[in-house]
């Protein structure tokens, strides 16, 4: 019986193993491959979960070892989900925080 694939992700103090049962790949057409991402389930009763969008340093890893291990994939979207576009922009906003003095002065 061949073993079921992982990746192991760190939460914190916790962590996670990624398996095709709780993850899946999303990417888009176009302009809106901004949007790709990896979604982990994290807590099925609750349906909540974790997203890795491909602005993240490890993405293209985990892109490249869900496609040759055959993880659920959602490819050539042409419509982002409100709930990808609410965590993409909390995302960013999260990672304005760790910028100093931003904006820039010369901005205003």
């Amino acid at each position: 019986m061949e073993e079921e694939p992982v990746i192991r992700v760190s939460f914190g103090e916790s962590e996670f193993e990624a398996t095709p049962d709780n993850t899946t790949l999303f990417r888009f057409v176009g302009k809106l491959a901004l949007y790709n991402h990896v979604f982990m389930l994290t807590d099925p009763e609750e349906s909540t979960g974790a997203y890795l969008f491909n602005q993240h340093p490890y993405y293209a890893e985990f892109e490249e070892y869900m496609i040759t291990n055959k993880y659920p994939l959602h490819d050539n979207l042409r419509d982002v989900a409100q709930c990808d576009l609410d965590a993409f922009e909390n995302m960013v906003k999260e990672n304005l925080k760790d910028i100093e003095d931003y904006p820039p002065e010369d901005w205003s």
